[in-house]
């Protein structure tokens, strides 16, 4: 693990290996804490093969212990406004924080989707009634909705009691109607509700251009209290925009339904990349109305690995993608930036590349900004510690 580190960090001093966890797989996190700044709420990640991080009020970092699950790619968390958790889901079962089994299972994602599951307050709810959102891996069997359950907290500090006392359901009906892609985003609306936003996969000759935007709002679920009613209101508020590239194969395997898709810090960029193509797509997106606007789009000619990750930078200046997958370990892959102030895609700057050192192939996975402001990347299998841009918001070598 040490030849590790020095080979890599001697070939990129802005890349650092800092944050040391258990068992690290692909890793994508929605976080509770969205939009402009994050709270105490998203002070903890549990992720990947029973691993766990902590973020201290100091700015450090510390090993998490207590996970009882173990998934290939997407969790959710959820906490309380002190950091203490609550409930936690890979996108197929919930957890509490006391036990190791699921207080429900079921739900309609899978343990290798991108972004698996994303767990949100209603609003008004005083953090006792969440929506979570799912979407399943493409190389997973049945329906491939978007899925929604309600979870109900309850008790206090720490002794949360979690329920879930109704089945998933897809959110567009019927099941099986809409293919989505393994992307799954949300951000604040400023206004004290969200912004949640899925995008639909196809297969074939097939376009899948369409997003699918829905505002959560006190107005709209303050009242719900049941699956089937979340479901209803998520119905009736749902917008559909077609914009930006097609997230779609020829041919099997469905590596364009991969990657990560991202709001800003602030919510008014939206970055997507698709695995397949090597595309990444930059928007702007409207925080009232949820209309995107395609800024730039760019295909990265040189890649060798599928992009996978996706990330800005906290001033929201730049963006990051990075590539996983390649049908080879030996093969180099890339973690690139973007300099986007003038809402373009350039060229971009290469912080990271190398290849697999154990024997799989994948190397840069997911990305994600933590509450102390530095950018997380999930490496290859077998590698217990997270890699971490620390300096992000400037260019270049600059990034550190």
């Amino acid at each position: 693990m040490g030849f590790l580190v020095s080979r890599i960090v001697g070939q990129h001093p802005f890349f650092q290996h800092a944050e040391r966890v258990r068992g690290v797989l692909l890793v994508s996190i929605v976080l509770l804490g969205l939009g402009n700044g994050f709270g105490q709420s998203s002070f903890l990640w549990y992720f990947g093969n029973q691993a766990g991080i902590k973020f201290n009020a100091n700015g450090t970092t510390s090993p998490l212990t207590g996970s009882a699950m173990t998934t290939n790619e997407g969790s959710t968390v959820a906490s309380d406004t002190s950091g203490v958790l609550m409930f936690y889901s890979d996108g197929v079962s919930v957890w509490n924080n006391s036990s190791s089994t699921p207080v429900a299972t079921g739900l309609l994602g899978s343990q290798s989707s991108t972004q698996a599951a994303l767990a949100l307050a209603l609003p008004g709810s005083n953090c006792q009634r969440f929506l979570v959102f799912t979407t399943k891996g493409l190389e997973t069997s049945g329906a491939h909705d978007l899925g929604v359950v309600l979870v109900n907290v309850s008790g206090t500090s720490p002794g949360y009691l979690v329920n879930v006392n109704q089945p998933a359901l897809s959110v567009v009906q019927p099941s099986g109607s809409v293919v989505f892609a393994e992307k799954l985003a949300a951000t604040s609306d400023t206004a004290g509700g969200y912004w949640v936003v899925a995008h639909d996969y196809a297969l074939g000759t097939g376009s899948a251009t369409t997003f699918y935007k829905y505002n959560i709002t006190a107005a709209g679920f303050g009242s719900v209290t049941t699956t089937a009613q979340a479901q209803s209101q998520l119905a009736a508020v749902q917008q559909t925009q077609s914009v930006g590239s097609n997230h779609h194969d020829n041919n099997a395997p469905s590596y364009n339904a991969q990657g990560q898709m991202k709001f800003s810090k602030t919510g008014q960029k939206l970055g997507l990349v698709l695995a397949g193509s090597k595309i990444v797509d930059l928007y702007q997106f409207h925080l009232v109305t949820g209309n995107l606007t395609l800024l730039a789009t760019t295909t990265v000619s040189s890649s060798l690995g599928n992009l996978y990750g996706c990330e800005f930078s906290p001033n929201g200046t730049k963006l990051y993608a990075s590539e996983g997958f390649a049908g080879s370990g030996t093969i180099i892959r890339k973690l690139y930036q973007w300099d986007i102030t003038a809402g373009t895609l350039g060229t971009p700057f290469v912080v990271a590349s190398g290849s697999n050192v154990y024997s799989n192939r994948y190397k840069y996975n997911a990305l994600q900004l933590g509450p102390n402001d530095k950018i997380y990347c999930s490496e290859e299998m077998g590698i217990s510690f997270l890699s971490v841009i620390a300096n992000h918001n400037d260019s270049g070598a600059a990034c550190n």
